[in-house]
């Protein structure tokens, strides 16, 4: 619907709004999925495990967000690259 949309306008506005709306949906049960996996990986190692699990999960959060908006600098200082 939203390549329609986008291409010839061969949609209405309706469901234009409806297909985004599904699509942020999707994407925030997605995310929240995700997260309940990682908590539950967390729960079952040491908390030296726990650490590095964390630090390394941060890390690739972060450089996928410097990568993304074209950062040089970590701005949450979780991956420890932050200069």
């Amino acid at each position: 619907a939203i390549c329609a949309f986008l291409h010839d306008g061969a949609v209405s506005e309706t469901v234009l709004d409806a297909s985004v709306r599904k699509m942020g949906e999707t994407y925030r049960a997605r995310q929240a999925k995700i997260a309940r996996s990682l908590k539950d990986i967390s729960a079952i190692l040491t908390a030296k495990q726990r650490e590095i699990f964390a630090q390394r999960l941060m890390h690739e959060v972060c450089m996928s967000c410097r990568a993304k908006t074209s950062g040089q600098k970590c701005i949450c200082g979780m991956c420890g690259s932050g200069s």
